[in-house]
């Protein structure tokens, strides 16, 4: 048998797979039972006398109340200290667009016209937040760029009204009694105020004003909202 089963085992994978089968069928599985049986009431026996010594026995008390008077010991020091936890806040979807309005200044041609963003702090705690990118347009006119990057912060629950820049009253008058259609794109990127932000909501804005002929307030307004994003802040993305 010893010869065959070492003659399989020379033929490749086939042969040493039939080897081990028929090493398994021939196998006298009576006597290997009795021998791991017999191993595991010697050593069950042997553990049973060795814990039922006294000796044994005392040392494992000793160490048991020692361990958990150190234990104990170290606990109660431990509560006499004041520690200080800080909580990581989660800050997905903690910036809320509220809306966005127009606002005419009649006394200053220079910055005639200008949209107020509405921005709301929903999330665990207090956040700093940077407008990156502001693109509005009407008709053939966009916005200026703003002249810095806007910068601030909100409270917790806080809410504020950014305008990050405005058109010069010549810059729309050729709207005046007219309904022109525009765009908006913002971008705005949030976190915690001592931190990088981790953060960025993104808006598609499809905008609608008519402008009175008088060229005296704006009174016909919308902005519908085509695309919404509040993804993980990427410096290389913008």
């Amino acid at each position: 048998m010893a010869k065959l089963v070492a003659r399989l085992r020379g033929l490749g994978p086939l042969g040493t797979i039939a080897a081990n089968i028929l090493v398994f069928l021939t196998t006298n599985w009576v006597t290997v039972m009795s021998i791991v049986t017999g191993l595991i009431a010697a050593l069950w026996i042997s553990a049973v006398s060795f814990f039922q010594e006294p000796a044994v026995q005392v040392g494992i008390g000793i160490f048991l109340v020692t361990l958990w008077t150190i234990v104990g010991v170290l606990y109660v020091y431990d509560r006499t200290k004041p520690r200080t936890v800080r909580v990581v806040p989660d800050y997905r979807y903690g910036l809320t667009f509220e809306g966005m309005n127009p606002n005419v200044d009649f006394l200053n041609e220079e910055t005639w016209l200008s949209f107020g963003v509405t921005i709301r702090n929903f999330s665990q705690a207090p956040i700093r937040y940077t407008v990156e990118e502001f693109d509005f347009r009407i008709g053939s006119r966009a916005l200026p760029k703003p002249e810095k990057i806007l910068t601030g912060y909100l409270a917790r629950g806080g809410g504020k009204t950014i305008t990050p820049s405005r058109f010069h009253k010549n810059d729309v008058r050729e709207f005046f009694g007219r309904r022109v259609m525009g765009t908006a794109d913002i971008a705005i990127s949030y976190g915690h105020p001592e931190d990088t932000p981790v953060r960025r909501l993104r808006l598609h804005m499809e905008i609608t004003l008519h402008i009175p002929e008088t060229g005296n307030t704006p009174f016909g307004w919308g902005a519908d909202i085509q695309k919404e994003e509040d993804e993980p802040f990427d410096p290389n993305n913008r």
